[in-house]
């Protein structure tokens, strides 16, 4: 019966003695046959490890933070301005405000193209490869797959991203390439 005891305190997550035999008393463990808080009391009598170990004082947690808090005095500019956020909150409770700051950014047209490497398994289709480019104003990321690494096979390739990116009026300026790239896709 003590093992029993000790096993059935073990699965209940191995609480103080006295909150289990509260637990016990107030009908959470009915189902435990032959659980009583009685026999909690007298097989129990050694405090488990596992117990001691759960109730261990520990130092709380950001009570030395290494990260510097902001004086009080200093203030901080939104972007664009020359306010702070205290300068631009309403007067009352009732006035409400919505801010959103807009910043244009100039178009550079750069696009960049790399092939990784050789698939494991060709597809369907015979291919192997893909040419990934991405376009950096647009934040977009395109790849076309090819059958092999060639020359003509990296410039059809290229071609079908060039025509992507200008049928939706793009128009790219400034193509890096991998050191890998053939002559023809140099031109």
């Amino acid at each position: 019966m003590p093992e029993r005891i000790a096993f059935r305190h073990a699965c209940a997550g191995s609480p103080a003695i006295s909150s289990f035999c509260t637990a016990i008393d107030a009908g959470y463990y009915t189902t435990w046959p032959n659980l009583t808080s009685a026999r909690v009391c007298q097989h129990l009598k050694e405090v488990p490890t596992a117990m001691v170990q759960g109730y261990l004082d520990q130092q709380r947690c950001t009570l030395q933070s290494t990260k510097k808090k902001p004086k009080a005095n200093q203030a901080y500019l939104l972007p664009g301005t020359d306010k702070t956020p205290g300068d631009i909150q309403p007067k009352n409770s009732e006035e409400r405000w919505n801010h959103i700051y807009v910043e244009c950014q100039p178009i550079s047209g750069q696009i960049y193209s790399n092939q990784p490497g050789q698939f494991l398994v060709a597809s369907t289709s015979g291919h192997r490869y893909l040419m990934v480019a991405y376009d950096y104003d647009r934040n977009a990321i395109l790849a076309v797959p090819m059958t092999s690494r060639t020359g003509p096979a990296l410039l059809a390739a290229y071609k079908c991203i060039h025509q992507t990116l200008t049928l939706r009026g793009l128009q790219p300026k400034l193509q890096r390439l991998d050191n890998e790239a053939p002559n023809a896709l140099k031109q």
